[in-house]
This record gives C-alpha cells, structure tokens and sequence, in this order.
C-alpha cells in the first residue's frame, strides 16, 4: 500500500518555536515542513520528503527512500534505512550528514550551490577535505558546509552525487511548472497542477487536487497526490507512485516501477520491463511490451495483455477475489478469442506454474496458480 500526507508549518503558523513534527503514523509517505524555530522532524517507514526550513533543526526519515534538505540553519540530518537524497545548497549554514551510505544514498548539490564553483565531482573534491576527525567536510562557500560524519574524502565516488537542479513549488492554484535539464524537485501544492520534470533526475510531487505529472527524461521518482492524477514517467527507468483517488500511472519508456494507490488504478509499464504493483482498490494493470511482473495486491483486479506484451508474470493471481485476465481477440494472430480455443495453450512451467501461451513469444505465468484451477470465468476477451 502506498499513501502520502503533508504536513506543513509556513512562516503564520502557531508552531513558530522549537517543535517537534512526526509523519502521520497510518501515512506510508510523508511530507513534512519544519517552522523558523530549532525542529525535529521525523518521518516514518516509507518515501518521505522533509525540509527543515528555518532554523537548527533535526531531520530523520527513518526507514525508506526519503528526500531530506535541512533548510537554513545549522542542521543534523539522518537518513535512515533506504536509499535517500540529500539536497544541500549554499545560503542554508553548515549541515552534518550523520549515516551516509556510498553506493546507496545520493547527495544532491542544488544549483543555488554554484556560487561555490561546484558543478561537477571534479570541482565537489577541489572543495572538499577531512576535519579534524577524517569526516569530509564539503565547502560550498560564504561559511556554507556539509560534514559527513563517519565519511572520508577519499571514499567518496562520482555515483555519490548529482548536480544542479531548481526547487520549484507551486502556488494554491492551477500551476504550469517545468524543470530544466538538470535533477530538479517540483511540488505541485494546491490546486490542479500540470509539473513537467525536463531531462534531469527529477522528482515531482502532485499534491492536492487533479495533477498532470511527466518526468520526461531521465530516471525520475513521481509521486501523485490526494485526488485523480494522470502521471507519466516518460523516458528512462521511472518510479511512479499513486495515492489517493483513481490514477492513471504510465512508466512510458523504460524499465519502470509503478505503485498504484488507495483508489481504482490504471497502472500501465510499456516498453522495456517493468514491475506493477496495483494495490488497494479495483485496478487495471498492463504491463506493455517487455517482460513485465504484475502483482494486483488487493481488490478485483484486471490484468490486461494485448499485441506484443512479451513474457509476462502475474504474482498474485486470484480468481476467487474477483481478478481477471483481459486477453485481446486474436492477440499476435493466435486466433484466440474464447476461452475454448484458449484451453489447449494453457500448460504448466517447471515449477508447476500456470502458463498461457499467447503466440509469437508471448506468454502469460501466474505464479503460484496451476493450470487446473482455472477457468472460463477467470478470463475477457475483447
């Protein structure tokens, strides 16, 4: 399951002191703002996007894949378990990172880090050299740090880093935002929002109301919001995760990742492989071309094959809860449009695995599932 909530402090809020701020406990990914005090902000076991603001603040994103930028201030950020961003940027005080991990977290210097004259790795190294007690400490100018506890320069990579990108936000109405070329951060806020992510690793953020996300190129991470967003990864290998409401999720090109969310979800991969996770609600998966790994996780959910849907896997098929399987009417010219002429491709794999075969190279394995126990009424055809 997949859900995210948002939990915000501007500059008029009551919560203008030292506070500590804590994702919602029932929320699998969190956003979070601190306020002008001295905060702690924790988020919770799953994607979290937290931002100190103002301030010396304390972040955590506890377990997952968090995006952590400790704002202004002096700040000590944690990462947590999962493979984390850490956005730093000059103008914002001398920040510790306290568990980096090489080879798994990314820290990303914003292109508000330039006046520094880092703009590559090259130039990161030039700028960056061991404290006192062999942590790397990383000079972004006019008294701007990042110490990296427990981290020496010489372990640090070129994969350890990106570089450039814009911070974008968007108002509480119905914005038009675009990225650029570089690895920027867009938030749709309020409103019904249209957020183009540009070349670049990019990640969007839909928010309230009907959201229209593309990354476009690159390998980017879309999150859509509390309503009914369309979300497109565009080129390269995507992440997409739904919420709240019906979504319509593409990976495009590319070898993708799609979570659906809480509603009746259109999860659909195209080329390359992809993995389909459906979740809660009544979902429609389509893995496109490639071979893909379905999984529908709850509900009464449709797994749609066509033309050229390649050696695809379904992990969790159950016909008992109401799943189906759409087969397309003479899909790769197999002359199958019932579910009589379909009986004789219906054989079993190694492992004792229903397999379907629909011509031409494409296949249907329904993992755990054996060819016995299905049945006319397991299966569309259109």
């Amino acid at each position: 399951m997949s859900s995210r909530h948002r939990d915000d402090f501007d500059d008029d809020s009551d919560l203008d002191d030292d506070d500590t701020l804590i994702g919602g406990e029932d929320e699998d990914e969190n956003e979070i703002e601190g306020t002008k005090g001295n905060d702690s902000l924790v988020g919770t076991g799953g994607a979290d996007s937290i931002d100190g603001e103002k301030g010396d603040d304390t972040l955590s994103g506890g377990a997952g894949n968090d995006t952590l930028d400790g704002g202004k201030g002096d700040d000590l950020i944690y990462g947590g378990d999962g493979a984390d961003l850490f956005v730093v940027r000059t103008d914002r005080g001398a920040d510790q990172i306290a568990d980096f991990t090489g080879g798994e977290d990314v820290i990303r210097v914003h292109a508000s880090s330039h006046s520094s004259g880092i703009s590559d790795f090259a130039s990161l190294l030039e700028n960056t050299a061991d404290d006192a007690d062999g942590n790397a400490v990383i000079d972004l100018g006019g008294g701007n740090s990042v110490t990296l506890l427990g981290v020496g320069t010489s372990s640090l990579t070129a994969s350890n880093f990106s570089f450039g990108g814009n911070n974008i936000r968007g108002e509480s109405g119905d914005d038009i935002l675009s990225g650029a070329a570089d690895d920027d951060i867009i938030s749709g806020a309020d409103g019904a929002d249209t957020v183009s992510g540009g070349d670049g690793l990019d990640v969007i953020y839909g928010n309230q109301d009907d959201d229209c996300l593309s990354g476009d190129g690159g390998d980017d991470t879309l999150y859509g919001g509390q309503a009914d967003d369309v979300a497109d990864g565009g080129l390269d290998d995507d992440i997409l995760y739904g919420n709240l409401g019906d979504d319509r999720l593409s990976g495009s090109a590319g070898a993708d990742t799609i979570f659906g969310g809480q509603g009746n979800d259109a999860v659909l991969g195209s080329d390359g492989d992809d993995v389909l996770f459906g979740n809660l609600g009544d979902d429609t998966l389509s893995g496109g071309a490639g071979n893909d790994v379905l999984a529908g996780n709850g509900g009464a959910d449709v797994f749609a094959f066509a033309d050229g849907s390649g050696a695809d896997s379904v992990a969790d098929f159950d016909g008992t809860s109401g799943d189906r399987l759409h087969i397309a009417a003479d899909a790769n010219g197999n002359g199958i449009g019932s579910f009589a002429q379909l009986a004789s491709a219906i054989s079993e794999d190694a492992g004792g695995n229903a397999l379907i075969d629909l011509g031409g190279g494409n296949s249907i394995t329904l993992i755990g599932v054996r060819s016995t126990e299905l049945s006319e009424t397991d299966f569309l055809f259109s």
